[in-house]
């Protein structure tokens, strides 16, 4: 397995990383596979976008 997720390598990598939202309601994707890609910081970052994708959607 790759440590950063899917390869980086080539102009448009960063492009082709699945969104954190999910066509498939309630499903969510975080981590170095997704939006905004490997390492860390950006996993943390992953973490907080669907933090508040799902705070978003929740009824009020």
């Amino acid at each position: 397995g790759a440590i950063y997720g899917t390869s980086s390598n080539g102009t448009r990598a960063a492009f082709t990383r699945p969104a954190n939202e999910s066509t498939i309601n309630g499903l969510y994707l975080v981590g170095g596979s997704s939006h905004p890609g490997g390492g860390l910081p950006l996993v943390g970052m992953s973490a907080e976008i669907v933090a508040n994708l799902i705070n978003s959607a929740k009824p009020r």
